[in-house]
């Protein structure tokens, strides 16, 4: 099995190594992720940023009150929509992380108030029987 060159854990896929330099010595070619590629968001040079199954994982396990895959199809669409403020390579990982906060800090799934809609509705029906309404 194949190990990443860069932290030596090992990989889902291949990866090739990169033509020889002027000394003659092979270097590994930039090894983009960890597992199977799930989203492509565009990036800002006509490349693609791979998001994969264990990305995701760890975007869940940091943002549990949101629906990951739903946000990133969301990025996906914003990205596709405004091509002049696609990110770079160095900054597409800030842009995730920070749209993910952002949605989480919104409520993520479970709305303004933290609660899912179920418990809102209900909630808001026990308070009317209170006031008698």
């Amino acid at each position: 099995m194949n190990t990443c060159p860069h932290c030596g854990k090992p990989l889902d896929g291949e990866f090739s190594l990169t033509a020889p330099d002027a000394q003659g010595k092979r270097k590994a070619a930039p090894v983009v992720s960890h597992g199977r590629s799930v989203f492509n968001l565009p990036l800002n040079d006509g490349t693609f940023h791979d998001v994969t199954d264990v990305d995701i994982k760890r975007y869940i396990e940091l943002y549990p009150g949101i629906d990951v895959d739903r946000e990133l199809r969301k990025m996906l669409g914003w990205l596709e929509s405004n091509p002049r403020k696609r990110k770079t390579k160095a900054g597409v990982k800030n842009f995730i992380t920070s749209w993910l906060s952002k949605a989480q800090d919104r409520g993520g799934i479970y709305g303004s108030n933290g609660t899912n809609s179920f418990e809102a509705e209900r909630e808001q029906i026990r308070r009317v029987v209170r006031e008698g309404r």
